[in-house]
């Protein structure tokens, strides 16, 4: 064949390009590549990154395409149709967000473009030019995982709107938000409750309150970084209690002196490596004015700071600010005046008196920049034996000082190289006149003077002081709370500090800092309420532990220990030394994690008033010798009336006898003889609450005789969650439903109106469904203690072989069925939801159901949905198909929404009647046949030979609901309008995936229990308290406890 020429050119042969197999990268893992992608973006620009990498191949395309991660980071500066598109492909994945005041895109732009994915927002950093307007998902309490936020006002002039802005919809702070920065940006701070942040800077920030600054370092003892610069109008507040930062390693403080030793009497922080103090010295002395009068407790902060040091940097600039730099302390004075010399100095030698002994070794090197002091200033460094060296770069003044004293200058000098400078200055100035004696006598004259009028100040504003203080009290006396019986104020206190479990809130200290706070009458009540000073943590400040064992007198103590997981040396505790003196009145202890030494010391005596223990520990070592639980308190436990064992290392439950139990709690076990929980159980009667969770049993053999069931008569609370059991038959691999099985045949709970279970079958059989409580059983039970009639609501979930079901009643009702059944054909599956929550059974009270289904490619399948069409009591349908679900499924949805059933009355209707909300979400159904469903639904009038003529009732009086999720929500406007317009349609809603995870109607589904017992190893226990609620105590999410699982 001939070469080709220039006039014709070879022709194209497939498989030269987007060929996997023709280069080495395209064999990489998909994984492996992906991570070589996310190496290569850009941190300014990832847009253009991204675009070149698609533009490589078909694979590569597909691969950035389809991988969420790439597409997180969403900076304006690559442009609006970018953050458009990235936001689209991010799916469910967090969203780190970025907008300067150089971007091509306008805030309000961005915002409106990233908005859809408000629930996802990770971190926003957003700098402005312009005022702005609104702030867009900040202002709504949609964004709960964003863990970073930055705000800043970019320009020279002051930012002063009318009012500042407000975020998170007047609520509480997402949880997640850790990093907070604001410079010069007004936001409301109080609402926001800030707690548990790691990074905190303020800059500039209008309208900052001293309390609000207060209230956030309180709530935050883990804080890392603190920054507060420029904040101006800061009052200082009366007597404050000592905040204890542990973690604080770098703080800087940019503030008036008056703030800066406020906040360094008030803040305690052990762990601190760097301390950055900034503040104008004005007319007075530098360490009379930061450190003296001394602060309490500073002093040693400062010595483990400076200590390290070798040496001590002291610089004096042309106009200011001049600083000392000392290890980890740097103070900066913003002063141009040079007679501010001696004060350093004076500063200097407080400073190193810190360090005792050790500060006399210390090296001064001292830094003039552009400075040209007088002799009389570098005199003050003259009698220093510290001074190493000595830099000056004021290049004129090489005309004047000796060669001598230049070249010792290059260098280090020793002490005497000023003597040097001094005749230097002598010769061209001329040396210092001493002063005359007559301006000595008049000088002694206004000193005698000013310390008359500082006297009669004094004098007067305590008597000012005095009278003041009688009139508030007055004054106080008659507002009209105080006029309340002090029995009823007791109680309000309570219901303020403590939770309905009886347990104190998460806020305890800065309510009770606030109430204490109001008056003297306030104050002295509170201090004369023992019950308000009963509960105590090891992880409380030791000032409050010793007053709230004062003030509790002889109330019973109920106490919480938190150890060291992470290590195994011996520790010490504080707390355990306070407390222990007190073992008498310990009624109710919590144990997390302690060293065995902690409890040979402390946990090991007995206490003859211990009613309840909770023991718990992520430990994955068991300590040789005897059993723990006959370990601690001596073994003394008969008279325990709850006991909740989570992971506690190894129990030996043969040796335990209890018969007093109203609340036992297990979690977290392997090899555990089911026999001796039998045991344990028939010998506590009166037990109301059991609680089982990751159990795995040992094997179990069948006895020839029956035993009799174990009929608790009072438990009222039953929990059953991923227990199994050890079985030889079955090669020693974990059976999950034979073990639930047995235990539901042999316990009898017939007062139980709490039950949960989560189960999957291991054997394929069916026995299990004959030993489940029913749960209109339940219900019944619950709805006759009731005060009014309760509205049962059901949830029904559908996803392959698993189901997943939860049934509670109205607010306030105890009522509460969770079951989650995993492994099991969907035929049987669908037989036992048609037998146990069939709206005939539960006729005496009007049922509502939540159906929800996530189809899959083989099941369940469309026709599988509308097995319960013929319930009315359903009112709401919520589908979701696989991320590429092919079109026909979609098509086959709406066709049997639209199409009518003939009931055995032989009157045609539609499915599903009671129908009020359809969610659909990732059905791959065009618009279009979305409309003519909802056409067809309400308004077909269908003949049939044969058949009835009956219109299609519409689903609900108030019309349907239509909200388009995930997948759905881009259709044409014209369509949703037509869609909504619809008549039988209420309204549709255009929402993401995320949003559509519905609440639970009827309040809330979680766990009362509160931070002083530990909740089972699962991540869904919250609380019945609202953002009161109780701080957790135990497990995290990340505890492996289920074994295989």
């Amino acid at each position: 064949m001939d070469p080709p020429t220039a006039s014709h050119p070879p022709r194209f042969r497939p498989g030269l390009v987007d060929s996997p197999h023709q280069v080495p990268i395209s064999r990489l893992p998909q994984e492996l590549l992906t991570i070589i992608f996310q190496l290569c973006l850009d941190w300014w620009k990832p847009g253009n990154d991204l675009t070149r990498l698609r533009l490589v191949c078909t694979a590569w395309k597909s691969i950035v395409d389809s991988t969420p991660p790439i597409w997180t980071s969403i900076k304006a500066a690559d442009g609006l149709p970018h953050a458009c598109n990235a936001i689209t492909k991010t799916r469910e994945s967090p969203v780190d967000l970025i907008l300067l005041t150089d971007d091509p895109v306008s805030l309000d732009e961005f915002l409106a473009a990233v908005g859809p994915k408000v629930p996802h927002w990770r971190s926003v950093d957003l700098d402005f030019e312009v005022p702005p307007t609104s702030l867009g998902g900040l202002q709504t309490s949609s964004c709960f995982s964003l863990e970073k936020l930055s705000l800043s006002w970019e320009t020279g002039d002051t930012f002063e709107p009318t009012l500042p802005f407000v975020l998170f919809d007047g609520g509480p702070a997402p949880t997640a938000l850790k990093d907070l920065f604001l410079f010069r940006f007004p936001v409301e701070l109080a609402p926001m409750q800030l707690s548990n942040l790691l990074s905190l800077a303020l800059v500039d920030v209008p309208r900052t309150a001293m309390d609000d600054l207060l209230l956030i370092l309180d709530n935050s003892p883990t804080l890392l970084k603190l920054r507060l610069q420029d904040l101006r109008g800061l009052r200082i507040p009366g007597a404050q209690s000592p905040i204890l930062l542990e973690s604080l390693t770098t703080c800087d403080l940019d503030l008036p002196i008056p703030s800066i030793r406020f906040l360094l009497s008030v803040v305690h922080a052990p762990s601190l490596d760097h301390l950055e103090l900034t503040c104008d010295l004005e007319d007075s002395n530098a360490h009379t004015s930061i450190f003296s009068p001394p602060i309490s407790g500073l002093v040693p902060t400062l010595k483990r700071l400076i200590s390290p040091a070798k040496r001590i940097e002291v610089e004096f600039g042309p106009l200011g600010p001049h600083s000392i730099t000392f290890g980890g302390l740097e103070i900066v004075i913003d002063t141009s005046d040079l007679d501010e010399f001696v004060y350093f100095k004076d500063l200097l030698d407080f400073l190193t008196g810190c360090c005792g002994e050790g500060g006399k070794d210390k090296k001064v090197l001292l830094h003039l920049d552009a400075v040209d002091p007088t002799m009389e200033n570098l005199l003050v460094f003259n009698r220093c034996p510290m001074m190493e060296e000595l830099t000056l770069s004021q290049r004129s003044w090489s005309d004047f000082i000796p060669l001598k004293a230049i070249e010792a200058l290059g260098t280090h000098i020793a002490t005497g190289v000023i003597d040097k400078l001094e005749a230097a200055f002598d010769e061209r100035y001329g040396p210092v006149q001493p002063t005359q004696q007559s301006a000595e006598k008049t000088f002694e004259e206004s000193e005698l003077m000013v310390g008359e009028f500082t006297d009669f100040r004094a004098a007067f504003e305590d008597s000012v002081w005095v009278k003041t203080i009688q009139w508030i009290r007055k004054r106080n006396s008659l507002i009209s709370i105080h006029r309340l019986p002090l029995e009823l104020l007791q109680n309000i206190f309570h219901l303020v500090l403590f939770s309905s479990t009886g347990r104190r809130r998460s806020r305890y200290f800065a309510q009770l800092t606030t109430l204490r706070s109001v008056s003297w009458l306030w104050r002295n009540m509170i201090q004369q309420t023992p019950s308000l000073w009963t509960q105590l943590s090891s992880t409380d400040q030791p000032a409050f532990i010793s007053e709230a064992l004062e003030n509790s007198r002889e109330s019973p103590l109920h106490l919480k220990y938190v150890g060291k997981s992470e290590t195994l040396e011996q520790e010490s505790s504080a707390f355990l030394e306070k407390t222990f003196s007190h073992l008498p009145r310990w009624e109710y202890i919590a144990i997390q994690d302690p060293a065995d030494d902690i409890i040979k010391k402390y946990f090991s005596t007995p206490a003859p008033s211990l009613k309840s223990l909770s023991i718990c520990t992520r430990m994955p070592w068991v300590t040789d010798g005897p059993s723990p639980l006959e370990a601690l308190f001596g073994g003394e436990l008969a008279g325990l009336e709850e006991l909740r064992a989570l992971l506690w290392k190894e129990i030996d439950w043969m040796g335990f006898h209890c018969r007093r139990l109203r609340i036992m709690e297990v979690g977290g076990y392997s090899m555990l003889n089911m026999d001796v929980l039998f045991h344990i159980l028939r010998e506590n009667p009166d037990l109301q609450v059991l609680l089982l969770h990751f159990i795995t049993f040992c094997s179990y053999h069948e006895a020839t005789q029956e035993y009799d069931p174990i009929i608790l008569h009072k438990v009222t609370q039953f929990t059953l969650r991923c227990v199994a059991e050890m079985h030889e038959r079955y090669d020693d691999t974990k059976l999950w439903d034979v073990p639930v099985i047995r235990i539901l045949r042999r316990i009898r709970t017939p007062a139980c109106i709490s039950f949960a279970l989560e189960v999957a079958s291991s054997t394929n059989s069916t026995d299990i469904f004959s030993h489940i409580p029913s749960p209109v059983d339940l219900f019944t039970r619950a709805d006759e203690q009731a005060s009014s009639p309760t509205v049962p609501v059901v949830r029904l979930s559908f996803c392959d072989r698993c189901l997943q079901g939860r049934a509670f009643g109205s607010p306030g009702s105890s009522f509460k069925y969770e079951i989650t059944l995993q492994n099991i054909s969907r035929n049987v599956l669908t037989s036992w939801v048609r037998q146990e929550f069939n709206p005939e059974k539960w006729a005496a009270s009007k049922l509502t159901i939540y159906l929800e289904y996530l189809l899959d490619e083989d099941q369940p399948g469309i026709d599988d949905i509308f097995e319960l069409q013929d319930w009315d009591s359903v009112v709401e349908l919520d589908v979701t198909g696989v991320p590429y679900a092919t079109v026909p499924m979609g098509l086959g949805l709406m066709q049997k929404l639209e199409c009518p059933q003939t009931t055995t009355s032989g009157i045609m209707t539609g499915p599903f009647l009671g129908l009020q909300t359809l969610r659909l979400s990732r059905c791959a159904v065009p618009g279009e046949e979305v409309l003519r469903m909802v056409n067809e639904r309400f308004n077909r009038i269908t003949n049939r030979p044969g058949k009835i003529s009956e219109k299609i009732q519409p689903d609900a009086a108030g019309g349907l609901t239509i909200i388009l999720g995930d997948g759905m929500n881009e259709f044409p406007g014209s369509i949703n309008r037509d869609i909504g317009a619809a008549p039988g349609v209420k309204e549709v809603q255009i929402i993401s995936a995320n949003d559509l995870n519905l609440q639970s109607p009827g309040g809330s589904s979680g766990s009362s229990e509160s931070d002083w017992s530990p909740p089972p190893p699962s991540s869904t226990h919250g609380s019945d308290d609202g953002p009161e609620a109780e701080l957790e105590f135990g497990l995290g999410q990340d505890s492996d406890l289920s074994g295989e699982e």
